[in-house]
């Protein structure tokens, strides 16, 4: 028509003079966006008078009364081998001519569904040519159908392009359709504008439907089946995640796609399994979640380099002392070969892990940092503490802990000198650190004279209490450290000022870490006179122990969330056990025959919620970690497996109270007062809370102030 309306005016001549117009060959035509072509009309319009150059009213075209011939194009819905099972079902989109490509196909269904076609065409009065459309389609259906089906799948004929109701009532009627394994989702009706009907005509409204299971389909990314229905696997949205991974055109096979040195993940597997670089031979492949690529850096996966040499003549001497390593070239390479005895060593270690239950996290990031530093130092001599826990710092996949005492059991390890410096120790050496440069040697030798590592001999303090003093006066060095270039300048006036800008239990404390930083520093000969000698607080507010309200008390042990923190808060509302106490209880100190513990050197005697709490919570320590050797009692996911049996942390103990929002001191002091207002005798709270006499009388006093009245005379 378009030659016809733009070039060939000859042919419409010679059609309109009852000639045989000759056959026109058709040229390429090129179609522009900014090209617009006339509305093209036909050339003989029914019913219309006659129009100059058109033609007559009893057309001679012989293609428009001609049949189309019947083809078979195999590249729709290729021919099967009937019976086969069906390894991977693939979503098929058609368009509304693909049934007349197949029209002279063969299928075993035509004569059926010719007859059941026909029967409904006569059944509902349908035209004379319902049956002639809808066959083509029909025919499609069948022929989409996998090898091991004899029907079409009701969900199979979305994929139609049009007329999928009368096409599915004909092959249910042929019983040729199966129905949907889920009902087909009801689509959202559009809004009608106008006035709201009363809320008396409003409709319940519908249940939802299920909605259909996702359509299988492989990955856009590295073409890899997994089984699920995502456009890209889980391996390659981590891939698309990592650090530094920018999208560009790949240098393989072209496609837009996040890129490693130039190819896309799906490229550089393939090269690396052996498909060659210049030749895109790619296949659907069998992939699984979470893969990724040992070494993601480089175009190219590295063999493993071979063992090296200095493993091979274990035993030499050293020449001189090797520096400390840097293993942070580790990352992004492969470790070499490993000797029979350093494979041994690491699976050794995976049979420890196995046998100990170790979690595979855990045992995942010890094997690795092993497995490194056997494969460079070898497993037949000692390796050191040092560099195990270089190896450990390179990431957050690497643990070195285990590593260690593993090596230490079997006489394979060199400890740091500094191995046996406690949580404490090392907080006050990082808090020196913190302090101003200039009073860093002074703090220096206070702590060496509190340790009773002075020029004279003294009781030596604990690290614990080291650390809160060195925390009381750091603030205050911080505020000296523009005035002052030495503490000798210090004198009594600055000291007394430091302590009134910090009001209540502040200067109290900061006051008492002076003092003692002070008398140390004159000891040591590091000032000339000691300046807090001469100050004095005065008259301190007395402690009053006060309870606690009853409905906050009301329901504590409920609000514990494991056997762990109701055993917890037993201990400390039923018999007063303190903190510190409750990190020091080992197993040894229970005795559940008679229903005693031993705490801190009194005999507690447990009553059955305790003892029943008691009995939970270790079901629950075995059953969690059964080959946990730690002695204490009271253990955690971070102290029952470690090899040095450390005891629980205070914090946890803190945590297991801030779920129950209160604090353990503040119950086990409503626990010791409560029993003070029952039993008005001091020497009964200091026989069964281990108190002393200062503090039990204390307590029977808050308890009752009405007997405690101090004479006037005496006093």
């Amino acid at each position: 028509m378009i030659e016809i309306h733009y070039v060939d005016h000859d042919w419409i001549r010679a059609q309109q003079d009852g000639g045989v117009a000759p056959k026109r060959p058709l040229q390429l035509a090129l179609l522009l966006p900014e090209v617009k072509f006339a509305l093209l009309q036909p050339l003989h319009k029914r019913g219309g008078g006659p129009k100059l150059n058109l033609l007559p009213r009893t057309r001679d075209w012989r293609s428009a009364n001609q049949a189309p011939a019947q083809t078979d194009d195999l590249r729709v819905c290729p021919p099967q081998v009937r019976g086969q099972l069906a390894l991977l079902t693939m979503r098929r989109i058609f368009r509304p001519g693909d049934g007349r490509r197949i029209a002279a196909r063969t299928l075993p269904e035509d004569e059926l569904l010719d007859q059941t076609a026909r029967r409904l065409q006569s059944d509902l009065g349908r035209g004379p040519r319902w049956a002639s459309v809808l066959l083509p389609q029909a025919r499609l259906a069948l022929a989409a159908r996998e090898a091991d089906e004899d029907q079409v799948r009701e969900e199979d004929l979305d994929a139609l392009a049009c007329r999928r109701a009368p096409v599915a009532q004909v092959l249910r009627a042929a019983g040729l359709l199966r129905p949907r394994a889920e009902p087909r989702p009801a689509t959202r009706r559009r809004r009608m504008i106008g006035p709201r009907r009363p809320r008396a005509d409003v409709k319940p409204p519908r249940p939802a439907a299920p909605r259909p299971a996702r359509t299988l389909r492989s990955c856009e990314g590295c073409w890899a089946w997994t089984g699920t229905g995502q456009r890209t696997c889980e391996a390659c949205q981590s891939w698309a995640r990592a650090p530094g991974r920018t999208s560009g055109v790949c240098s393989r096979c072209g496609r837009e796609q996040p890129l490693a040195a130039g190819r896309c993940r799906a490229c550089r597997l393939a090269v690396t399994a052996g498909s060659p670089d210049d030749v895109v031979m790619d296949q659907l492949w069998l992939g699984r979640s979470g893969y990724r690529p040992t070494h993601p850096a480089g175009p190219e996966l590295p063999a493993a380099p071979p063992t090296p040499f200095h493993l091979d003549c274990p035993g030499q001497q050293s020449l001189f002392p090797a520096p400390a390593r840097q293993w942070s070239g580790l990352l992004g390479k492969p470790l070499p070969e490993l000797t029979p005895a350093a494979d041994e060593l690491v699976r050794e270690l995976d049979r420890t892990a196995r046998a100990q239950a170790w979690g595979t996290g855990t045992r995942l990031a010890n094997r690795r940092v092993l497995r490194a530093a056997v494969a460079y130092l070898g497993a037949r001599e000692p390796i050191a503490e040092t560099d195990v826990r270089a190896i450990a710092q390179l990431g957050s996949n690497y643990a070195g802990l285990r590593v260690a005492h593993f090596l230490e059991a079997r006489g394979l390890l060199i400890p740091r000198p500094d191995r046996n410096i406690g949580m404490d120790q090392a907080a006050v050496t990082r808090l020196i650190g913190t302090a101003p440069a200039r009073y860093q040697a002074d703090l220096d030798a206070w702590v060496r004279d509190v340790r009773g590592d002075g020029r004279r001999r003294s009781v030596p303090i604990a690290w614990a209490s080291v650390r809160r003093y060195v925390g009381y006066v750091l603030p205050v060095l911080a505020d000296w450290e523009r005035r002052f270039a030495s503490l000798a300048q210090v004198d009594r006036a600055d000291i007394v000022d430091a302590i009134k800008q910090r009001p209540g239990p502040p200067g109290i404390t900061a006051f008492c870490g002076l003092r003692s930083l002070f008398r140390s520093l004159k000891r040591e000969r590091r000032i000339f006179h000691d300046p807090a000698r001469t100050v004095h607080l005065g008259s301190r507010p007395q402690f009053v122990p006060r309870p606690i309200p009853d409905a906050e008390l009301a329901g504590i042990l409920d609000r514990a969330p494991t056997p762990f923190g109701k055993l917890v808060v037993a201990l400390v509302a039923i018999h007063a056990v303190r903190t510190v106490q409750l990190t020091a209880l080992t197993v040894a100190d229970l005795d559940r025959s008679r229903g005693r513990l031993m705490v801190g050197g009194r005999t507690v005697y447990l009553d059955a919620v305790t003892l029943r709490l008691l009995g939970e919570w270790l079901k629950d320590r075995h059953r969690q970690w059964p080959f946990s050797t730690n002695p204490h009692l009271l253990v955690t996911r971070r102290t029952a497996m470690h090899p040095e049996h450390p005891p629980v942390n205070k914090y946890a103990i803190h945590y297991v109270f801030r779920m129950t929002g209160l604090r353990p001191q503040a119950v086990a002091i409503d626990r010791v007062l409560d029993e003070a207002d029952h039993s008005e005798d001091p020497l009964h709270l200091m026989k069964v809370f281990d108190l002393s006499v200062t503090t039990a009388v204390k307590y029977v006093q808050a308890a009752h102030p009405e007997r405690c009245v101090i004479d006037a005379i005496q006093a």
